[in-house]
């Protein structure tokens, strides 16, 4: 029966106890005939495939997505029966839309149409969030501090009515507003 060694022990064993370069390659022949195995028992595999899907969030569309699928809807009937408009609610779907550009009272209405628990819509709103914030973050459009050139223009002129407020309802705290106010009217 064949020894089945470490890799990793051998790599030190290696590293530490060589006293000479000539021990050295008698070693590295000896450690590369040795026979290792790198594939995963089957028992492994559906381990740590079950331990990846368990730490995997779901994000509000494919939340959304599943609960359409369960309740065997169209996205057209999901849209009709919520009021919600088709166009946004696809939005939702591809993870697109931010939660706060739908009014909360119709979101509540597509929730309890799909039959989503409001611990999971929270936490895939929550979800979603971070990924927004985060995708913002690694945008090569948003501006990073040590490049960004100052403006030629007052900060305090209103004239140009430019919208700098892209990211307004996309933030944390306007989430964090906006579930509070779909947790008071879950219930109605």
């Amino acid at each position: 029966m064949e020894q089945v060694k470490n890799p990793i022990n051998e790599a030190i064993r290696l590293l530490d106890f060589v006293s000479s370069d000539d021990r050295l390659y008698s070693l590295a022949g000896e450690f590369m005939e040795t026979g290792y195995t790198s594939g995963f028992s089957s028992e492994k595999e559906q381990e740590m495939i079950r331990q990846l899907n368990a730490s995997l969030r779901n994000t509000l569309g494919s939340v959304i997505r599943e609960a359409v699928e369960a309740k065997s809807l169209t996205i057209s009937q999901a849209s009709q029966k919520s009021l919600v408009p088709e166009k946004i609610l696809n939005g939702l779907l591809a993870d697109s839309v931010a939660v706060t550009n739908v009014p909360v009272v119709l979101f509540r209405k597509l929730l309890h149409l799909l039959d989503v628990p409001l611990s999971k819509a929270k936490e895939a709103v929550l979800y979603n969030t971070h990924i927004f914030r985060t995708q913002l973050s690694l945008s090569v459009e948003a501006p990073s501090l040590a490049f960004k050139r100052k403006s030629g223009r007052d900060p305090f002129d209103l004239s140009e009515g430019k919208s700098e407020g892209i990211n307004l309802f996309e933030n944390e705290e306007a989430v964090k507003l906006y579930l509070n106010r779909l947790e008071e009217i879950w219930g109605n």
